[in-house]
């Protein structure tokens, strides 16, 4: 299916939450670049040249704004209106975007990551027919782009959460085992499916998408020497930002031309902005402060993409209150708690998140909140905000995520109601979790779930 052809939904305009002296924006159109959590910004848009109106589709509308930008008829900014990026709006660029909304074969041009975070402009191959994700926070938004069908193999390990990557896992396409780090064995298997690739079908690996939270490509200078040799585009996202899954999702949708990103994007904007309604009367000296946590006991730099979940659903950050942690902490990745004292000084902050990757839960529910809880619970048992802490399941979806998060910081504003509501409709869309109860998909595991799972 084309993606292109499908009819854009409406999506509220603007939704405004005033929080710690910024406003809270969502928007499918509020400038050149994606914004972040931390300065109050959730951007939504599809990231390639061409979307000249930078909603979340390449269609006519963006035809006829480019025609009217060569005529002088507008004269506003529209930094992705220059599909071919040579500097000038033309025909080259009508000609390209046309290309682009039947489906041909052509190069478009992507904003995505480099390794250092910064946005970068990068060529593919469109459609891409064989892409390969690597990281367990990209799997997920790759199934539910609806690139399985396009996927020549997958960096993972096959015994990693099969429930939520089960499609993947199905697919025909080939297993690279590695470990968390990348294996020497599993780069050569990378490098020969491209080379294997090429003999059989004349093109070899088009899209390598890269989760951006993984960092395990900065260890070996031969890894990103092999990928330019073989002229295979390094496209990471930041999909462990629920904004940037979203986001992300809708990307590879594109990529691969299909229309089930848009479907999953499209709904889960629709989601965030109801989420973001029922807050808009959250006061400032109401907002709740967080620690963010990943693998059990390493804490979140400042600016890790794992810190923002609680941001986007008006949680304020405890460094932007407390300056001794935002000095301890500063940074993008994470640092290890050296021993259960490690955050004595900091807490009086209101809940800790801690990034928590949990597969579908079909049976013995108690033993696995039980087991999940208690893992790494030591270093939290002495902190007066103990039963503050709550273990978020990272590889749910995007908006899922927020509500789930935005439930536990707010409960009188966002009710299990409507979060239930929320994981319904979003999982009308999101294959990875199509047909599974909001109870198997355990986005969040509170104290309150950890003492009635001891008790029951």
């Amino acid at each position: 299916m084309n993606l292109n052809k499908t009819q854009l939904i409406a999506v509220a305009a603007v939704a405004i939450i005033a929080i710690a002296a910024v406003a809270w924006f969502v928007t499918s159109d509020s400038g050149p670049h994606k914004g972040n959590a931390e300065f109050g910004v959730a951007e939504f848009r599809l990231d390639v040249y061409g979307n000249a109106n930078e909603d979340l589709v390449i269609d006519q509308k963006d035809v006829d704004l480019i025609k009217k930008i060569m005529n002088g008829d507008e004269t506003g900014s529209h930094p992705l209106a220059d599909a071919n990026l040579d500097n000038k709006v033309d025909q080259k660029d009508v000609d390209l975007v046309n290309k682009i909304i039947a489906g041909q074969d052509c190069t478009v041009n992507i904003i995505c990551l480099n390794p250092a975070g910064e946005e970068i402009d990068m060529p593919v191959s469109f459609p891409v027919k064989h892409a390969v994700p690597y990281g367990s926070n990209i799997s997920v938004p790759f199934i539910n782009a609806g690139a399985v069908e396009h996927c020549a193999g997958y960096m993972y390990k096959k015994t990693s959460y099969p429930g939520m990557n089960a499609i993947l896992f199905n697919s025909d396409a080939v297993e690279i085992p590695i470990s968390r780090q990348m294996t020497t064995a599993g780069w050569q298997q990378f490098i020969d499916l491209d080379a294997s690739l090429i003999e059989s079908t004349g093109k070899g690996i088009d899209a390598f998408f890269v989760d951006h939270s993984l960092t395990t490509l900065d260890k070996n200078p031969v890894y990103r020497q092999d990928l330019e040799a073989a002229g295979i585009p390094e496209i990471r996202l930041a999909t462990a930002d629920p904004v940037e899954e979203i986001n992300g999702t809708l990307l590879m949708g594109f990529l691969v031309n299909e229309e089930q990103g848009y479907k999953y994007a499209s709904k889960s904007i629709e989601c965030y902005n109801d989420i973001l309604d029922k807050l808009s009367v959250l006061d400032v000296e109401d907002q709740t402060t967080y620690i963010c946590i990943t693998m059990s006991t390493y804490v979140c730099q400042n600016d890790s993409t794992f810190n923002t979940v609680p941001a986007y659903v008006g949680g304020t950050p405890y460094y932007v209150v407390n300056a001794e942690f935002a000095a301890l902490y500063k940074g993008t990745s994470s640092l290890p708690m050296s021993d259960p004292e490690a955050l004595s000084n900091f807490d009086d902050v209101g809940a800790i998140i801690c990034s928590n990757n949990l597969d579908f839960v079909t049976s013995d529910v108690n033993e696995t909140i039980i087991a999940e809880w208690e893992d790494g619970a030591d270093h939290y048992k002495n902190l007066d905000c103990y039963e503050g802490r709550v273990l978020l399941n990272s590889i749910c979806p995007g908006a899922v995520k927020l509500a789930a998060v935005a439930a536990v910081l707010y409960p009188d504003l966002i009710s299990q109601d409507m979060l239930q509501d929320i994981y319904d409709e979003v999982a009308s869309v999101a294959l990875s979790i199509n047909g599974h109860s909001f109870d198997e998909a355990r986005a969040t595991i509170t104290y309150q779930d950890y003492v009635a799972a001891q008790n029951a």
